[in-house]
């Protein structure tokens, strides 16, 4: 549900009527009853998934369905619902990108039959059921199991509608929010002021706020630390809006001596002082350059796998790198490192065959460094 503000009418003036208006219109429907049938529907496909799977296993080896293949089933289930509560199978997460609920569903069930075949080898009892048997059931488990968690989707979306949170900003004269899928309420409409002396204005911005599973508020300067006091106090995470998070691109924020501070670099990122491109300075060129000290040493590598590193001869050797590295900062996860590692790797390799092939080639090279000092480069290159 998406209010504008601009459609919520004119303040009344009348404080019963303002009262009223939000009692007789909730903005948001309750999604916690409904998220959690969300999550009992998962666990009954992943449970009818998890027999079903192991059923057909016993028909595609045995040629006949036997209680063997059931047996395997009931021992795999409790492990697999224990681990899948404490990984996210079951979890907002889940409900709210398809990939993160079938990789999750996946991952417990891999590290369930791990635990159930290392059991079966310690206590000695392996040999009573079926090795083919049992990895035949477990593929086929992974295949339903990530098939009907697709399929569930359908399901979510028609419980919880587009999305599984109730997000709500108020709109009390700061700056502009966009925020896809959240419900816009205008403060001065609804009568809703932070004053903590006035029981009719605090019960109405309980009322607007009932149901919603994430606040926020943006409003002037002067008046963020009465929004921070009501949000503290409305039992739901609250968040109000500061520009200085963004024009200081903050990292974080946390609390020291009393006084509360925002995280913008995580540094040093050492570079070459006076290094140029072309005959600009690094920042220069561009001024976002300095944002690359957010970053610590040795924890870039999108650029060098995209081929951008090496010298800055003009300006556009140095936005490439940079848009690289900006990139990097704004974009990351433990994925793209992973991914990052290994197309270094093959790059390694494909250089280690390349000078296999060609053999290295010693070569000696002059350019115009930092300053005006010319120095020499001496490079191994190949044929």
């Amino acid at each position: 549900m998406n209010v504008h503000p601009d459609n919520l009418g004119r303040l009344p003036k009348q404080r019963g009527t303002l009262h009223d208006r939000a009692l007789r219109m909730p903005l948001m429907v309750g999604l916690q009853r409904r998220r959690l049938q969300c999550y009992l529907g998962l666990m009954i496909c992943d449970i009818v998934a998890l027999y079903l799977s192991f059923s057909m296993a016993g028909y595609v080896y045995i040629g006949a369905e036997d209680g063997a293949s059931l047996l395997l089933a009931q021992l795999l289930l409790p492990v697999f619902l224990t681990i899948a509560m404490y990984n996210g199978t079951y979890s907002l997460d889940s409900l709210k990108n398809r990939g993160t609920s079938v990789g999750r569903a996946l991952m417990a069930l891999a590290v369930s039959a791990s635990v159930v075949v290392f059991i079966a080898f310690f206590t000695k009892s392996s040999t009573e059921f079926s090795r083919v048997q049992f990895a035949l059931g477990v593929v086929l488990s992974a295949l339903v199991m990530a098939w009907a968690r697709v399929q569930m989707r359908a399901f979510v979306h028609w419980r919880c509608g587009a999305s599984v949170t109730n997000e709500l900003v108020i709109d009390d004269g700061g700056p502009t929010v966009s925020l896809p899928g959240a419900v816009y309420v205008s403060a001065q409409s609804f009568g809703l002021k932070p004053v903590l002396n006035d029981p009719h204005t605090l019960d109405r911005i309980g009322l607007v706020m009932r149901y919603a599973d994430r606040v926020i508020v943006s409003s002037p300067p002067e008046r963020r630390a009465a929004w921070a006091i009501i949000l503290k106090g409305a039992a739901v995470p609250g968040e109000v809006i500061d520009e200085a998070v963004a024009s200081l691109s903050a990292q974080g924020a946390r609390r020291a001596g009393g006084q509360g501070l925002l995280q913008v670099s995580v540094g040093p990122r050492p570079h070459a002082i006076g290094s140029q491109a072309g005959d600009k300075l690094f920042w220069e060129v561009d001024t976002r350059y300095w944002q690359r000290h957010a970053l610590r040493p040795g924890l870039t590598g999108l650029a060098q796998v995209r081929g951008l590193r090496g010298a800055t001869d003009c300006e556009a050797d140095l936005l490439g790198r940079l848009d690289a590295d900006l990139e990097y900062l704004d974009g990351w996860s433990l994925w793209r490192d992973v991914r990052i590692i290994v197309r270094r790797q093959n790059i390694r390799h494909s250089l280690r065959r390349k000078l296999a092939e060609g053999g290295p080639r010693l070569g000696l090279g002059f350019r115009r460094r930092a300053y005006g000092v010319a120095s020499a480069d001496v490079r191994w290159s190949v044929a």
